[in-house]
């Protein structure tokens, strides 16, 4: 039975991206002495071609694969890498040691390697890729089947035909959970970064108008003891707009020169969280390009409300003390 909009469908025991299931593993004829960990997903034919992971070497799971609940195993890029180096993986021997004491498969069994496929983030979006091994889902029945569907039109209306179809087939299978990947990917990977990113945002914004604040009351008392020799310019012929320049350059120096110390200070720490930025690269020059418009306009009002109270002093005032 096809669904309108609906352009492949597969089966899995977990979500992509999210956190994924791990296992130790070992390799017939590797010697290693640290412990090797990889991820490992049970999932039937259709999965490569839904997920739309490339066919780096040999083959995906076949039907037959999953019908006679072979034990094959297909592996990403990165598990090559980690695990095998240079040398071909087809045809090695794997065993993985959580798989067969928690999913009731025979303790002991290997798995052949039958294919490579490349990487795809599997262990949500801050960390990443790790090694991470596809299993035929027919090995076991202890495991809680998601499936995960491609769409080609938007998921209003696709989620209750799909609930139609499945009662239809088994009237005592009910799907527990029904979200689009773009909202798992956001309550588990991206809600709880977002929600700190909004409390530092509160507090970057309380910092800066404090520091907004604190750069207006130190131009002021520095305008303040130079009321009289304004005056006294004023008087001799300066004109209002060369006092606003020089009392707005004499404020904008420190602020020029803590927002330059501040660049740099920042290209050498956000290299250090380069794991935790998505999307973005630790450099990002439209990121720096907005702070400095954004510091350097609000230090410039800052100092502009003294400046332009200056430029109000009383020359009669200023020659009368005189």
């Amino acid at each position: 039975m096809s669904l309108p909009g609906v352009t492949s469908v597969t089966l899995s025991d977990s979500l992509p991206v999210t956190r994924p299931n791990l296992s130790e593993v070992s390799i017939t004829g590797s010697i290693h002495s640290e412990t090797w960990t990889s991820a490992f997903d049970l999932v039937d034919e259709d999965y490569f071609q839904t997920i739309r992971l490339p066919l780096l070497r040999g083959r995906v799971l076949s039907a037959t694969d999953i019908d006679s609940a072979r034990n094959v195993a297909v592996i990403n890029k990165r598990f090559t890498h980690d695990f095998f180096g240079d040398s071909d993986p087809i045809g090695r021997p794997i065993g993985f040691k959580e798989l067969n004491s928690l999913m009731g498969v025979p303790r002991g069994v290997p798995f052949e390697i039958v294919g490579v496929v490349g990487d795809a983030r599997n262990d949500g979006l801050a960390n990443d890729t790790r090694p991470e091994a596809f299993i035929p889902h027919t090995i076991t029945a202890l495991a809680d089947d998601t499936i995960l569907v491609r769409t080609a039109v938007s998921q209003d209306g696709i989620v209750d035909n799909i609930r139609k179809v499945v009662s239809s087939i088994d009237p005592n299978v009910a799907l527990a959970d029904a979200d689009s990947l773009q909202d798992v990917l956001h309550r588990d990977c991206l809600a709880a970064p977002e929600f700190g990113l909004f409390l530092l945002g509160i507090f970057a914004g309380i910092g800066l108008i404090l520091s907004a604040i604190g750069v207006f009351s130190v131009t002021s008392y520095s305008v303040s003891p130079q009321t009289h020799d304004i005056g006294i310019r004023m008087a001799l012929g300066a004109q209002p707009d060369g006092v606003l320049r020089m009392v707005l350059l004499k404020g904008l120096r420190p602020i020029v020169a803590g927002i330059l110390i501040g660049l740099g200070a920042n290209f050498g720490l956000m290299r250090l969280m380069a794991n935790q930025l998505y999307g973005v690269s630790p450099t990002d020059p439209g990121t720096f390009i907005g702070v400095v418009i954004v510091l350097g306009t609000v230090g410039m009002a800052a100092c502009f409300l003294p400046a332009r109270r200056a430029t109000k002093v009383d020359p009669l005032i200023a020659l009368r003390y005189e």
